[in-house]
C-alpha cells in the first residue's frame, strides 16, 4: 500500500517548578550540564513503578563525551542519582522488573577503538552492578567501521537483549542476550546480508509474549547489493534465527535506499517495523510493515510525502493499531494506520520545518510525539505534541527554548502511569550551551514550568482562576453553588479575586457591611433560616412586600439606631434607611432564590 500526500558535574532544577491543583500533576524541566559546557543531550528516557524518570545520553567533560545515565524525581526532576562512563554515549535505557536500570550504547579506548556497551545500574543507588564492553576484532579506527549498540530490551526474566553493529573485517547486525543477573553473555546472533562486502547495522529488538525476540534493521543483499529494510526473529533460548523477511524497495538505488529504525511488537506477537524504502524514482517513502508471528508480511505501507520520507519511531495502541512518526514532506509527521489493514487513519503535521524522533501511546490511544520546530529566530527548539488518538487533532504542544542559540531537540517521550509525558532530549542555555535535559509536562493540557504564572501561586495563568491574585485553593463559590443548582450563574472568577462570591448582585463588601453571608445566596427553603441574600430581609426565599415592610418601617432612620441589615444601597452602604434602600430591594421584587 502505497499513501501520497502533500566526573564533577552541574545539574539543574528549574527554580521554576510548578505545583499544579491537587487534581493535576506537577511538571518541571531539569539540565545536566558536563563541566565542559558543551552539548549533552539524552537520547532515551523511561520511568519506573514509582513514577520517577531514568534518562540516557552523553554529557561532554574533560574533552570528551561520557555516556551518562540520570535518575530523576518524578515529583521534583531532582537528581536522585548519576552514573557516567568516560568516553562514551548512553543511546537506550530500559529497566527490569526489579526497577534496576539497563543502558546501551559505545564507548571509546586506546587499544580498541569504539566497542559495544552494557552496563546494568542499581535503580535505587545508581551503583554499577555489572558492565559488559564487547569489541568486535575488526578495524578499530576511523576510517573503518566501529563497534556501537543502538538499543536494549529485556526479557520477562530480566535478562538484556542488546542489538547493534559490530566490526568483524565487515559490519554485522548483531543481537546478543545477556543474563540479567550477573551480565554473562547467553548468546550472539549475526544477521548477515548476502550481499558483497555486507555492511548490515541492527537499530531496534523487542521480545514477544513466548520470549523469542525480533529485530530490525538494514542488511545489504544480492543481486542489487543494496541495502533492505530486514526484520528478523530469533528463538529466545538460544539465538537461532527462525525467519528473515527482507523488505526491499522497488526503486532503491546506491543513494536512495531502504531501512529499518523502529519496531514493536502487539500482544498477538505481530511485528510492526517502521523505516523507510524507496519505491519511486524520487525520494524515499516511509514504511511501516506488519509480520505476523511466523513471518509472514501481513500488510506493507509506503507514505510518500515527495520528500526523503522516514520513519523512526513506532508505537502501537490499545487497539493494535500502528502509530508512526518520523519525517514526511517537509517536516515532522505522526501517520497513525489501521493493525487489521495497514490503510490510513489519520496524519497529521506537527512543528515547523521539523523532525520526529519519538512516540508514545497512552491506555486511552492518545499520541504523545517529540522531535524539533524550526524558528527563524531561534533556530530549532525542543517539541513535545499530544494528538487525540481518534483523529490525529493536536491537543497541545510545547517547545522549550534556552537562551542560547544553538540546536534544541527532544529526541525520546515516555507516558508514565499517571498519564503525564515526559520528554527528553538537549536544550541550549546560556554558559552552559547544550545541556542534556529531561522535562515533565501534565498530559492533559501540557502545563509546564515554563507558562506565565503572573502571581507565582504555582499555577500557570491560563489555568489560574484568579491569574493575578495568589490563591492556591482555586475556590470558587459561585461556581460551586451553581453546580449545586442554586438560582446564580457561576463566573470563572475564584473568591481571591471575585467582588461577589456568591454572585448575588450585593458585593463581598456590602454584604461585610449588611451582615449577611457573602458565600451563600440564598437562605434555602422557605422557612429553613439562614441570612445570605440582602433582598430577602425575612430570610423566606423571596423578595416581596414583607422584606420592603421592613425598610420603610425603620425609613429615614440612621444606621445605628437602626439595624445594619435594612441599610443595604448603595455600595458600601450609606449609613442611613432611605429611598436607595427601597430602590435597590424593588429592583429585585418578586423574586425567588434557591
Amino acid at each position: 500500500m502505497r499513501i501520497a500526500r502533500g566526573a564533577a558535574l552541574f545539574f539543574a532544577v528549574s527554580a521554576c517548578a510548578l505545583f499544579l491543583s491537587p487534581h493535576e500533576s506537577q511538571a518541571w524541566q531539569s539540565n545536566l550540564n558536563g563541566t565542559a559546557n558543551g552539548n549533552d543531550e539524552a537520547y532515551s528516557v523511561t520511568t519506573d513503578a514509582a513514577g520517577n524518570v531514568v534518562a540516557a545520553g552523553h554529557i561532554l567533560s574533560a574533552g570528551s563525551f561520557d555516556f551518562a545515565v540520570a535518575k530523576l524525581s518524578g515529583a521534583s526532576g531532582g537528581e536522585i542519582w548519576l552514573r557516567t562512563i568516560p568516553s562514551g554515549l548512553a543511546k537506550s535505557v530500559v529497566l527490569d522488573g526489579a526497577g534496576d536500570v539497563l543502558a546501551a550504547g559505545n564507548t571509546s579506548n586506546g587499544s580498541t577503538g569504539q566497542d559495544f556497551l552494557l552496563v546494568k545500574i542499581s535503580g535505587s543507588t545508581g551503583g554499577e552492578v555489572w558492565r559488559r564492553q564487547i569489541d568486535g576484532q575488526g578495524c578499530d579506527f576511523s576510517p573503518c567501521l566501529q563497534d556501537d549498540l543502538n538499543s536494549v530490551t529485556r526479557d520477562a526474566e530480566g535478562n538484556a537483549i542488546a542489538v547493534g553493529t559490530l566490526a568483524t573485517g565487515q559490519q554485522d547486525f548483531t543481537v546478543i542476550k545477556f543474563r540479567g543477573s550477573d551480565g554473562a553473555e547467553l548468546w550472539r546472533a549475526s544477521i548477515t546480508g548476502t550481499g558483497v562486502n555486507s555492511v548490515d547495522e541492527g537499530w531496534a529488538a523487542a521480545v514477544d509474549g513466548a520470549g523469542d525476540v525480533l529485530a530490525v534493521g538494514m542488511t545489504i543483499n544480492a543481486p542489487d547489493n543494496i541495502s533492505d529494510l530486514t526484520v528478523v526473529k530469533l528463538r529466545g533460548t538460544d539465538g537461532f534465527e527462525l525467519w528473515r523477511a527482507n523488505i526491499d524497495g522497488s526503486a532503491d538505488t546506491f543513494t536512495n535506499q531502504d531501512f529499518g529504525q523502529a519496531l514493536a511488537v502487539d500482544g498477538a506477537g505481530d511485528a510492526f517495523a517502521a523505516g523507510w524504502t524507496t519505491n519511486a524514482q524520487d525520494d524515499s517513502d516511509l514504511t511501516v510493515v506488519k509480520l505476523s508471528p511466523s513471518g509472514t508480511v501481513l500488510w506493507r505501507t509506503n507514505v510518500d510525502g515527495g520528500a526523503a520520507d522516514r520513519a523512526r519511531t513506532i508505537a502501537v495502541d490499545p487497539a493494535g493499531n500502528a502509530v508512526a512518526a518520523g519525517d514526511l514532506g517537509s517536516g515532522a509527521a505522526v501517520v497513525k494506520l489501521s493493525g487489521a489493514t495497514g490503510a490510513q487513519l489519520w496524519s497529521k503535521a506537527i512543528g515547523t520545518g521539523s523532525t520526529a524522533f519519538g512516540v508514545a501511546v497512552d491506555g486511552s490511544g492518545n499520541v504523545a510525539a517529540v522531535g524539533s520546530t524550526f524558528h527563524n529566530q531561534s533556530f530549532q527548539d525542543f517539541l513535545v505534541v499530544k494528538l487525540a488518538g481518534n483523529n490525529g487533532h493536536q491537543t497541545w504542544q510545547r517547545e522549550l527554548k534556552g537562551a542560547g542559540t544553538g540546536i534544541e531537540e527532544a529526541r525520546s517521550v515516555r507516558i508514565d502511569g499517571a498519564g503525564n509525558v515526559i520528554a527528553a532530549g538537549t536544550t541550549d542555555n546560556t554558559g552552559t550551551n547544550g545541556d542534556f535535559t529531561v522535562a515533565k509536562f501534565n498530559g492533559a493540557d501540557g502545563t509546564d514550568f515554563s507558562l506565565p504564572d503572573a502571581d507565582t501561586d504555582g499555577i500557570t495563568d491560563s489555568a489560574d482562576n484568579c491569574p493575578t491574585t495568589p490563591n492556591t485553593d482555586q475556590v470558587n463559590t459561585d461556581a460551586a453553588l451553581a453546580a449545586g443548582g442554586a438560582s446564580v450563574s457561576g463566573d470563572s472568577q475564584g473568591d481571591a479575586c471575585d467582588p461577589d462570591d456568591d454572585n448575588d448582585t450585593w458585593p463581598d463588601s456590602a454584604e461585610a457591611t449588611i451582615g449577611t453571608n457573602p458565600l451563600d445566596n440564598c437562605a434555602g427553603a422557605p422557612g429553613s433560616g439562614g441570612d445570605a441574600w440582602p433582598a430577602d430581609v425575612n430570610s423566606d426565599s423571596f423578595s416581596d412586600i414583607s422584606d420592603v415592610a421592613f425598610l420603610t418601617g425603620n425609613f429615614g432612620a440612621s444606621v445605628p439606631p437602626a439595624p445594619p441589615r435594612y441599610d443595604i444601597a448603595p455600595d458600601p452602604p450609606d449609613g442611613f434607611v432611605d429611598i436607595t434602600d427601597v430602590a435597590q430591594m424593588t429592583s429585585v421584587f418578586g423574586r425567588q432564590c434557591s
